[in-house]
């Protein structure tokens, strides 16, 4: 009985998440069709700093800390190569430098899901009688 209305929420809440993807991006892409055309870009941040790579070191250091929980560290894990590339990709096209916190989540990210890799082959035994 209770798999299944642990189901049946897990259920629900999987579709709340997904309406309410779809929901801000119906907002957003009204946000962008109302914009004229006329007005400028946003502008960058002073220094190139707010483009994600405080973001992309933490999750990457929490991805590769929480190695002994596979999926929600993986879910990290690609959020940290997520905010890295676009740390890294936003810094040099704005700024024309290099993005040192991005790169270092990106690189904390990539090596963390090699790490889960080795893990679920086998060369890597974290767990007692694992």
């Amino acid at each position: 009985m209770f798999t299944a209305l642990g189901l049946i929420t897990l259920g629900f809440a999987f579709l709340v998440l997904v309406s309410t993807f779809f929901w801000m991006a119906r907002l957003v892409g009204r946000r962008v069709a109302a914009r004229d055309e006329d007005e400028p870009p946003p502008a960058v941040p002073p220094g190139g700093k707010g483009f994600g790579g405080r973001f992309a070191l933490i999750l990457g250091a929490m991805g590769t800390a929480l190695l002994l929980w596979p999926l929600p560290s993986l879910a990290l894990c690609f959020g940290a190569i997520y905010y890295g590339v676009t740390a890294v990709r936003l810094q040099w096209r704005y700024c024309r430098s290099v993005s040192y916190l991005g790169g270092a989540g990106l690189g904390l990210g990539v090596s963390s899901v090699g790490l889960h890799l080795m893990k679920a082959l086998g060369y890597l035994a974290l767990t007692p009688g694992g």
